[in-house]
């Protein structure tokens, strides 16, 4: 390997590096403009036969502030995502079927979750807050 060579391919790779660690970070903040949340509860559903599964909904229900919104792509609750793959004004989910994330909000807690809306590169969360815990229901 010639000098040139051993001076040149370590430049370029903190090059590289540093152009793809400054992609990747993109800057979330909160806003209010688009949707407001008209309510939100959790209801789990306890089955009664032994070995049966039952399942925990979060249901929220969304109002709709601004005439060209942008769109809700995810929610974060306790410590795990879950996508949102209709666009509707009420969304349930099954919080079965989450996908834990590492860097979760510290401002959330099992009354409160964030809804996620993407454009482009610029990424804004809105509150869901209170969400109201149910007792449950016991199937038969």
């Amino acid at each position: 390997m010639s000098p040139l060579q051993k001076i040149f391919y370590p430049i370029l790779l903190i090059l590289l590096l540093a152009l793809t660690s400054c992609g990747s970070q993109k800057e979330i903040s909160w806003t209010t403009d688009d949707y407001k949340v008209k309510s939100a509860f959790l209801q789990e559903y306890v089955s009664g036969t032994e070995g049966g599964r039952g399942k925990v909904i979060l249901s929220i229900e969304v109002e709709l502030l601004n005439l060209e919104p942008k769109s809700m792509d995810s929610l974060e609750y306790k410590g795990a995502m879950y996508p949102i793959n209709i666009e509707s004004f009420i969304l349930n989910f099954n919080l079965r079927k989450g996908r834990e994330i590492v860097d979760a909000d510290p401002m959330l807690s099992a009354t409160k979750a964030a809804i996620y809306c993407h454009e482009g590169e610029k990424v804004q969360k809105f509150l869901v807050d209170p969400i109201v815990i149910k007792e449950p229901i016991f199937l038969p």
